[in-house]
């Protein structure tokens, strides 16, 4: 009888860490496939969107180029 008992007892073990392995699979490829459409929804996002700062550093940088032609004819000058 405790023979039988015991051989019970180690299988309803084995099922307990089966079932939990398994939930944990399942977990984590949820976790996988969630990252990846994350992923995949982020690089679509970034190629679709237009670059705003290229148009602003453009204005920018034209907006000051006429003061760096002065800044160095001042050292032609000393020389």
């Amino acid at each position: 009888m405790s023979l039988v008992r015991t051989r019970k007892e180690i299988l309803q073990k084995k099922k307990e860490k089966t079932d939990m392995k398994k939930f944990i699979k399942g977990l984590l490829i949820f976790i996988g496939v969630a990252a990846v459409i994350c992923g995949v929804a982020y690089a679509l996002y970034r190629y679709f969107t237009p670059d705003y700062d290229d148009a602003f550093d453009d204005d920018f940088d034209d907006a000051f180029d006429d003061d760096d032609d002065d800044l160095f004819a001042d050292d032609a000058d000393k020389a």
